[in-house]
């Protein structure tokens, strides 16, 4: 697979991509600026059709340990501004039907251990201001109906062990800023349906390890502004891409 980079005065810059990476029509648009995306270990990824995502600002991205996420349907995500956001390991985390997520100002949340979390019906959820949350053990959640809550700014939280909730549908979230999320370890996270998603800024991310990553259907991609390109993929395997995978960033 072959990337290629426009720039403004130097025209398209390609960079190819091991022969494991299936796709089409992998194409970033316009000037990037010193992107580091480090992938150190990715196993068994696979995207069926991604459209329309757009990421405005997207700087320093890392993760360590990502096994088993599977997500069926993504429809127009949006990320604005996310800063400092560190996940080590997130393993089986299944989510059927998110839409229309906004997150305006998360800061400083921390969470350790998370498993086995099922939320089937969660509508319309506005959180404005949330300030030093610290949960330890949490198990055995399952939430069926919430709709209409409101968080506007949320700081400091902290959760350790979170084990046994599900969320099935959950739609109309909206977060300003989020800053300093830290996720040690989440396992068996499946999202199915995931529409209408903004986020502004997204700052020093780091996956260390993917693995087994299935996605079905991501629509509406569109990226902005992403800096410090350099993008380095130790070890991918198995990764399929069915449909279109079309990165392009708007004016």
């Amino acid at each position: 697979m072959i990337i290629e980079i426009r720039n403004n005065q130097e025209g398209y810059t390609k960079y190819t991509i091991p022969e494991k990476i299936e796709a089409e029509d992998c194409v970033l648009q316009n000037t990037f600026r010193q992107l580091r995306i480090y992938v150190l270990t990715v196993e068994s990824i696979r995207i069926e059709t991604v459209e329309k995502i757009r990421i405005e600002t997207v700087e320093n991205i890392h993760i360590q340990t990502v096994e088993r996420i599977r997500i069926q349907t993504v429809e127009n995500i949006r990320i604005k501004t996310v800063e400092n956001t560190r996940i080590e390991t997130v393993e089986n985390i299944r989510i059927q039907t998110v839409e229309n997520i906004r997150i305006k100002t998360v800061q400083n949340i921390r969470i350790q251990t998370v498993e086995s979390i099922r939320i089937q019906t969660v509508e319309n959820i506005h959180i404005q201001t949330v300030e030093r949350i610290r949960i330890k053990t949490v198990e055995s959640i399952r939430i069926d109906t919430i709709e209409r809550i409101r968080i506007q700014t949320v700081e400091n939280i902290r959760i350790k062990t979170v084990e046994n909730i599900r969320i099935e549908t959950v739609e109309r979230i909206r977060i300003q800023t989020v800053e300093n999320i830290r996720i040690q370890t989440f396992e068996n996270i499946r999202i199915e349906t995931v529409e209408r998603i903004r986020i502004k800024t997204v700052e020093n991310i780091r996956i260390e390890r993917v693995e087994n990553i299935l996605i079905q259907t991501v629509e509406n991609i569109h990226i902005e502004t992403v800096e410090n390109t350099s993008i380095r993929i130790q070890t991918v395997e198995n990764i399929l891409i069915q449909t279109e995978l079309r990165l392009f960033q708007c004016v």
